[in-house]
């Protein structure tokens, strides 16, 4: 896992082949961070607790990997 820290409207961008999707950071309120996206229309972005069993399971398993860095 790679971890970021990022700042009010600093963007992070990830490319994958030719689909460029980024973040914004848009506002912190106590522990609640707004984040802005900009992806292809055809990429779904999803709240973890919305996305069914299997992805939930396979993402728990992968922030178990990273120890102490999630």
């Amino acid at each position: 896992m790679l971890v970021l820290t990022r700042n009010i409207s600093e963007v992070i961008v990830i490319k994958h082949n030719d689909i460029l999707i980024s973040f914004k950071i848009l506002e912190v309120r106590g522990n609640k961070i707004r984040i802005g996206f900009i992806a292809p229309k055809d990429i779904i972005i999803n709240r973890f607790e919305v996305e069914n069993v299997e992805i939930q399971n396979f993402v728990k398993k992968e922030f178990e990997k990273c120890g102490e860095f999630c």
